[in-house]
């Protein structure tokens, strides 16, 4: 009979533990924002990632993991490497780019597969990129980024996949894609149109805050990802614009979220965020998401309508965050260790922070927005040529540190005129650290 009772206790303890972890899995998916209403595979990924939420055992950022060493390759240095390129002359063009990444001791590669909600590779979701033929909507007859992905595995280098989600085309661009694609049938119907996008110096943007908007976003990250063997889709800091004021009001005004429209606004980016990472992980559940936002964390608060510190409380919404740490130790306003720190103390397990470093300002005359520290750049250039190598060091004792990232390919690895000696110098006095 006392181990009859025994028994009772112990169900009784499971089912108090039961019930605790089904409150906790009931409060993730509010995090969540009920995703699973515009991607329909997001709750079962949820549900699978509660297990490694509670365990850790899944993460794929463990302690054990490689520190990433990263290059951004964008659209501008496809222009100036692999534009307009039969497939033998492309993969051979790409071999002398992985072996520049090499010689710098990088790991990764970020390179831009959707620029402007175009394709740098054969899809059903956007039309061709014009940094690939040289011409928008245009086939080149082969597939760049399986080259691209294929090359890199063969020398043990990680390529994420760069998209930015929001930026989209001018007018006259629009008006040579094929009828076929959504968002040309979003830019098309001019009665419509104010509910997907936002037009704003010139190009248009899609606007996060529509359901459709972003179940295409999400569709557009996991065609790459089921179609490629890329270690992460990344996005970056192209979000809200400066200067945006009445451009949504309308959409808005009808919508009537209920909130004010600054709210909404960093809603929509929020729900863009998770839904991105959901949709990555119910294509492959291994394949990471990140997310590289300004180094400003009030600046992406009130001026590109992204809360951090939100996203980064909560869980299943991106894998790492690598903010553009775009300054100086002297800068006035963002001094990059106290900076970097702010980063640190936001980022919690499982998320991993890579630290974004400006390679394009090294020996910069002129830090226009630096304050007193706008000529630490171009000080340190005649002197120690050791900015670089300070900030990785400094990197490095962060909490929660996983890797650098360089901007960019074309500042280090295919510098001219006379930054070129400025850049040699600098890496000279980063390779014994990588």
């Amino acid at each position: 009979m006392r181990c009859f009772f025994s028994f009772l206790i112990i169900i009784l303890i499971l089912c108090v533990v039961s019930c605790g972890n089904l409150q906790n899995f009931t409060l993730n998916n509010n995090n969540a924002e009920n995703m699973d209403t515009e991607y329909p595979s997001a709750k079962a990924f949820t549900l699978n990632n509660f297990t490694a939420n509670v365990t850790d055992s899944d993460n794929p950022l463990s302690e054990n993991d490689r520190e990433i060493v990263g290059v951004w390759f964008s659209y501008l240095d496809w222009s100036n490497c692999l534009t307009k390129k039969n497939e033998n002359n492309f993969a051979a063009a790409f071999s002398k780019v992985l072996s520049g990444v090499e010689k710098l001791g990088a790991n990764t590669m970020i390179v831009h597969f959707s620029a402007f909600n175009d394709a740098f590779y054969p899809s059903d979701i956007a039309p061709w990129s014009g940094y690939v033929s040289g011409t928008l909507a245009k086939d080149p007859g082969f597939d760049p980024a399986e080259i691209i992905v294929s090359m890199a595995a063969a020398r043990n280098i990680d390529i994420h996949a760069w998209i930015n989600p929001m930026r989209t085309l001018t007018d006259s661009e629009y008006k040579s894609i094929p009828d076929k694609y959504r968002i040309k049938q979003w830019y098309s119907d001019e009665t419509l149109r104010y509910k997907y996008m936002i037009k704003t110096a010139g190009k248009w943007i899609l606007n996060p805050t529509n359901p459709e908007v972003r179940r295409h976003i999400a569709d557009l990250a996991a065609e790459i990802v089921s179609k490629y063997a890329v270690a992460a889709v990344h996005i970056d800091d192209y979000f809200y614009p400066s200067g945006i004021t009445s451009e949504d009001e309308k959409y808005y005004d009808e919508i009537n979220p209920g909130s004010n429209i600054e709210k909404w606004r960093r809603d929509g980016t929020s729900k863009m965020i998770m839904q991105i990472n959901a949709a990555v992980k119910a294509a492959r559940s291994d394949t990471l998401f990140g997310v590289s936002p300004a180094g400003n964390i009030d600046y992406n608060y009130n001026t590109m309508y992204v809360d951090f510190k939100y996203l980064l409380s909560v869980k299943n919404t991106m894998d790492y965050v690598a903010p553009q740490i775009y300054y100086g130790f002297e800068n006035n306003t963002q001094p990059f260790a106290e900076c970097s720190e702010n980063w640190s103390n936001l980022v919690n397990s499982p998320v991993r922070l890579y630290i974004g470093l400006a390679c394009h300002k090294i020996g910069t005359k002129r830090d226009k927005y630096a304050g007193s520290g706008k000529y630490e750049w171009r000080n340190v250039y005649k002197s120690e040529n050791n900015m670089l190598k300070r900030m990785i060091e400094n990197a490095r004792e962060l909490p929660g540190y996983g890797g650098i990232l360089f901007f960019d390919y074309k500042s280090l690895l295919t510098p001219s005129g006379n930054f070129k000696s400025r850049a040699k110098n600098e890496i000279n006095n980063i390779l014994d650290l990588l």
